[in-house]
């Protein structure tokens, strides 16, 4: 991905705010990684950070250099990182789906060919607004952060809508119904390698033309007291 495709997802940016970037972006993509914190970025359960550790010791045959997170809640800035910009924004764009209502006359039963008299409205329209409220780039060592304050559809339909391939793909512990309910499509998103918590690669649309690698530990998470540990896999194309 071209560097310059960042203004095509995000019009609020500009050539001057991301002339630090490398021109060729390896992007991996995080959706609800989080807010984060500012305790050990690695170990850290409360962020997306500790899929860099994981990029870096997989055999993946393509390595990140710039990671999208999307969450919709705010996120914290960790100290160790150095901040390039932070804009706050108010983009927003409708997510809708028209249902045509039935004309129906006062009684309830169904009107054929007469306009003349309905009960309520023609069409309903089912819409969701999405809104980008706030980006963040940061840098670390040769690592690039940006972080998306967005619904992930947000993101998604972003990437769809402008045609943008990214190769590589993150995702444990999705707190999104969107992601549950539709589900992301591998293909669409021109994904090359994943790696994917094991309770939530049947969120995943894809194929068989996919390697699946032993299991690793992605986090350990405690609530509670409860400890859990959760699994994932790389999962990498056989041609690449």
């Amino acid at each position: 991905m071209k560097k310059l495709d960042l203004l095509r997802l995000f019009p609020s940016l500009n050539e001057t705010e991301i002339k630090v970037l490398p021109e060729e972006l390896v992007v991996c993509w995080y959706p609800s990684s989080g807010r984060g914190t500012n305790q050990e970025i690695l170990y850290d359960g409360c962020s997306g950070y500790p899929a860099v550790k994981h990029w870096k010791e997989q055999p993946s045959k393509l390595k990140p250099n710039f990671f999208i997170f999307s969450d919709i809640e705010a996120f914290e800035i960790p100290i160790q990182f150095d901040l390039i910009y932070s804009v706050a924004t108010n983009t927003e764009k409708i997510n809708s789906q028209e249902y045509v209502e039935e004309k129906k006359s006062f009684d309830g039963t169904l009107l054929e060919g007469c306009d003349e008299i309905l009960l309520g409205d023609q069409e309903e329209n089912n819409k969701e607004i999405l809104t980008l409220r706030h980006l963040t780039l940061l840098r670390c060592n040769d690592l690039f952060f940006l972080l998306v304050q967005a619904e992930n559809e947000f993101v998604y339909s972003s990437f769809i809508d402008e045609n943008i391939k990214i190769p590589l793909f993150t995702l444990n512990r999705p707190m999104d119904p969107f992601i549950f309910d539709n589900g992301i499509d591998i293909e669409k998103l021109g994904i090359e390698e994943f790696i994917a918590g094991h309770s939530y690669v049947s969120s995943l649309i894809f194929g068989e033309e996919f390697k699946k690698y032993p299991d690793f530990v992605f986090q350990i998470y405690r609530d509670l007291n409860v400890e859990h540990i959760d699994l994932a896999n790389l999962y990498s194309r056989i041609t690449i």
